[in-house]
């Protein structure tokens, strides 16, 4: 085979990936981008936006109204209940796990079953975005979860990245906000 016919080929090749791309497209058939850049925080999720997470393992994921891995929450309290806002990286958005198995989901419910003889509904609402350090976190808890009148606010925070992912000199992600 002579190279103008493997370039054909390839070519040819090339072309009809691209025109299944641009079909799938327009069709509506694609993988979700979940996450947007953000000029504040370097990069957010996308509100609204559902779909199959593919990952470690393939998980149906939603975004809030808020713009969170996280069921629609009222911005106002309701009476009789305890609100715990969740702040953190991947372990707290946790793409990984089903909505109902990640760990603030398991702290609701576990609170329910301790609160309801006190006539306390807990309320758990997730703050967490895959990859944010806790300089972003601070950002999303200024500009977002006061406006939500939390009780408690619990900080997720995993050693083994969010140290350097609060310094230029050893994370250097250029999208990422650093306060030092």
């Amino acid at each position: 085979m002579n190279k103008t016919n493997l370039a054909t080929i390839f070519i040819s090749i090339l072309a009809s990936l691209v025109l299944i791309e641009i079909g799938l497209r327009l069709m509506g058939i694609s993988y979700p981008e979940f996450n947007r850049l953000d000029f504040r925080y370097g990069w957010s999720p996308r509100p609204g936006v559902q779909g199959t997470y593919a990952g470690e393992s393939r998980t149906m994921m939603k975004i809030n109204r808020a713009g969170f891995r996280d069921s629609d929450h009222a911005v106002e309290k309701p009476d009789g209940v305890l609100r715990i806002a969740v702040l953190g990286d991947s372990f707290t958005e946790a793409r990984e796990v089903a909505l109902e198995d990640t760990f603030w989901k398991v702290m609701e419910s576990k609170l329910a079953s301790c609160l309801k003889a006190k006539d306390i509904r807990p309320e758990v609402l997730s703050f967490g975005v895959n990859g944010y350090g806790t300089a972003q976190e601070l950002l999303v808890l200024q500009d977002k979860v006061w406006q939500y009148d939390p009780d408690v606010v619990v900080l997720a925070f995993f050693t083994g990245n969010d140290i350097w992912n609060n310094s230029r000199q050893l994370d250097g992600h250029k999208d990422r906000p650093y306060f030092t």
